[in-house]
């Protein structure tokens, strides 16, 4: 199930995802989980705030 970012809009996208949960985070670039695979965030990992995006999907 694709989730979309509530913060973030078409002109400002989320930054610096840190993934609180067990499974792993896929972050798109744009909302419902479309546009390009920025990257994937593992179970209690973060990243810095360069990498920017709008959805993201658990598996």
């Amino acid at each position: 199930m694709c989730i979309d970012i509530a913060e973030a809009t078409d002109l400002a996208s989320a930054f610096s995802p840190e993934n609180f949960t067990t499974s792993t985070a896929t972050v798109f670039h744009d909302f419902d989980c479309n546009g390009d695979i920025f990257t994937v965030v593992n179970p209690g990992a973060k990243r810095g705030p360069l990498l920017r995006f709008r959805s993201v999907v658990f598996s």
